[in-house]
């Protein structure tokens, strides 16, 4: 059953619903990483938006670091590519997996950033991912 379909909008998941679902050492390395090492929030949210459904959004200092998207056995990521850091970030994706420089490749820039969504299923998306993520924390 999909995750929109078995939560909806009027029944939540909780934490161990999403690690449940998406069931993988990725998720969990994110989650600690983001949490414990990080020191971001993480709030489940509902969205009607593109990606509709309960979403995993994390955020420190009141500024996004990034939204997880539940999925069966994997997950969907939104990291927002900075332009203030695009030289710096653009060498980072010219060395990523090809489903990241596909997002990339997908979006302009608006309002000052690139949405990147894509699958983290394997430890080096976890990596890369992570390597992104950093750019979201300098203040």
């Amino acid at each position: 059953m999909k995750w929109e379909e078995k939560y909806t909008r009027e029944q939540q998941p909780d934490f161990s619903d999403v690690d449940t679902y998406i069931g993988t050492e990725e998720w969990m390395k994110l989650f600690h990483e983001l949490t414990e090492e990080i020191g971001a929030k993480s709030k489940l949210e509902y969205s009607g938006c593109s990606i509709p459904g309960w979403n995993v959004k994390f955020k420190k200092r009141g500024k996004s670091v990034c939204t997880v998207y539940p999925q069966e056995n994997k997950f969907q990521v939104l990291v927002i590519a900075n332009k203030e850091h695009q030289t710096e970030i653009e060498a980072v994706i010219a060395k990523s997996d090809k489903s990241i420089q596909k997002a990339y490749e997908h979006y302009d820039f608006m309002n000052g950033g690139k949405w990147l969504i894509y699958d983290v299923d394997s430890p080096l998306l976890l990596e890369q991912t992570l390597q992104l993520i950093q750019f979201r924390l300098i203040k």
